[in-house]
């Protein structure tokens, strides 16, 4: 569970509309005469985003999907709805108190211009505290940074960032339209009894761009917790349907083409809300600075790649593979990540498809270079993925069967975010011929990577993961790549520990091994001693 804070999500959508007509005679059915407003010219700017995602905090326990939440809604909006990253995504170690101070009032402010929209998207830790004033109480929300101190009797407040005054900061930036998305435990308490119902009547649609607007979505109620974990792989469950919302157009109540930003509020408070297993209802209204503009996230974009045929003529040689199924064939997606491409079809959602090539684009192992292809699809229940790979020393390692262990690693890594076991890899060389086939099937067991704060792995380390019924134990150490795997456990709860010289003991307790297995359970260490 997030304790609070999840990704302030901040949008600003640019959107041009023509000025009204301006005469001195009073409008014909209304009682008046219309002004001259220069303020009524079309705006010509960018639509940014930028997002803060924390998984793994130096002191804080760890959490599953805020950076494939951060990440992946930032890859969503730039690759379906014509955004722009206004900074490099803020993650993990470099997501610290005075980065995000630096972000949010050096390359925010200095960057963005009154006509551009953002959204801002955060995503981690977060925490309240409940002051006793007199008669009354009045509750306070913080953000968790990286590096802040561990919860506890003795709190230290001043390592996290006060919510109210975030957003009083985030208030003063330049856009015209901004959004705040906080997907976290208690985030409600950022919006206190400021609460303002949808506007999304759209014949006030060119009235909601010309005013200000500041409007922020918290992801559960001020007393709420909210589930790490959802129905979309990889992605919290408001996240996860906020971002469907979006790609199916659901959230388009009018049918109109558009989402405001109050629109994308109501939706996932339903969605959310009522969602089985729910016991978190999204909130949203405006803060500080709030005009009754409103924030417009256009459609049109996405729908005309929708639409688009995938551009497979600009691939270097054809991926001589078996054909692609029915359905992926009569509608192929595809996503372009750096120099590499993706292609995909149903059941594969964009999140999942995106998730895979952020991934692979991590590993350096299949967008590597001009010409590298990944191709995701099903074939009778097996989920089969076929990579092109482009650079001759991994050819040569492939073709020898030495890196046989990394696909397989590879293939667990990636089975949460595309459904399950098993999986079979069809690797090919640039002239599309195979050169490699491996299945994967389930492992019942804990598997992970062990390394410091900096993400530099640490091999040798003791690892011992005990039962927590019966107290069992089985202890390995991490190979030369920092990895560990206990491949053969009973389901259960366990109790991880890790013991490195020069670091502090690591323990993590109710890691969850089910019959489904491949479980996974990263490990960060703290420099120090016990």
């Amino acid at each position: 569970m997030r304790r609070l804070p999840a990704f302030v999500a901040l949008a600003l959508v640019a959107c041009t509309f023509a000025a009204y007509a301006q005469t001195d005679s009073v409008a014909s059915g209304s009682r008046g005469v219309a002004a001259t407003d220069a303020a009524s010219q079309p705006r010509q700017g960018h639509r940014y985003i930028a997002v803060i995602g924390i998984d793994h905090y130096e002191h804080w326990p760890v959490l599953e999907t805020a950076v494939s939440d951060a990440t992946g809604f930032a890859g969503l909006l730039t690759q379906r709805f014509g955004f722009e990253y206004a900074a490099d995504p803020l993650t993990e170690k470099n997501a610290t108190r005075a980065g995000i101070d630096a972000l949010i009032d050096d390359e925010l402010r200095s960057k963005l211009k009154p006509e551009d929209d953002l959204i801002l998207f955060f995503a981690g830790h977060g925490t309240t505290r409940v002051d006793r004033v007199g008669s009354g109480t009045q509750t306070m929300g913080f953000l968790v940074p990286y590096e802040a101190r561990a919860a506890g009797a003795d709190e230290h407040w001043s390592d996290y960032l006060d919510i109210e005054e975030f957003l009083r900061t985030v208030s003063t930036l330049p856009p015209q339209h901004i959004l705040v998305i906080l997907d976290s435990c208690h985030s409600g308490v950022a919006l206190g009894s400021r609460f303002n119902p949808s506007r999304g009547d759209v014949r006030f649609q060119q009235d909601l761009t010309q005013r200000v607007s500041r409007t922020v979505i918290a992801s559960a109620g001020s007393d709420q917790l909210a589930a790490d974990v959802g129905p979309v792989p990889n992605h919290s469950l408001f996240t996860g349907l906020m971002m469907q919302g979006l790609l199916t157009g659901e959230a388009d109540s009018y049918g109109q083409g558009f989402v405001t930003a109050n629109q994308l509020g109501a939706y996932a408070q339903h969605a959310v809300g009522v969602a089985a297993g729910s016991k978190q209802t999204p909130r949203f209204g405006g803060f500080d600075l709030d005009d009754g503009g409103d924030l417009i996230i256009p459609l049109d974009a996405a729908r005309a790649k929708d639409g688009a045929e995938p551009a497979g003529s600009s691939a270097p040689g054809p991926l001589h593979v078996p054909a692609l199924s029915a359905a992926m064939a009569a509608a192929p997606n595809e996503i372009d990540v750096d120099k590499g491409k993706i292609l995909y079809g149903a059941p594969f959602t964009f999140q999942q498809a995106l998730a895979m090539a952020k991934y692979f684009k991590d590993q350096d192992d299949a967008f590597d270079d001009p010409g590298a292809l990944m191709v995701l699809r099903k074939d009778t229940g097996v989920t089969e993925i076929v990579m092109r790979v482009m650079d001759g020393a991994s050819v040569q390692e492939l073709e020898e069967g030495t890196d046989d262990s990394t696909l397989i690693w590879a293939a667990r890594d990636v089975a949460p975010m595309i459904g399950g076991f098993p999986i079979k890899f069809t690797v090919v060389n640039k002239a599309g011929e195979a050169i490699r086939q491996l299945g994967v099937t389930p492992v019942q067991g804990l598997y992970g990577t062990v390394t410091d704060a900096s993400g530099a792995v640490i091999p040798n380390a003791n690892v011992q993961a005990t039962n927590e019924a019966n107290g069992n134990l089985e202890e390995i150490s991490t190979s030369g790549d920092g990895r560990f795997d206990f491949s053969d456990l009973a389901p259960g709860k366990y109790t991880l520990q890790v013991k490195s010289t020069g670091f502090k003991t690591y323990r993590q307790s109710a890691l969850v091994v089910s019959e489904h297995g491949n479980t996974k359970a990263d490990v960060v260490m703290s420099v120090g001693v016990d």
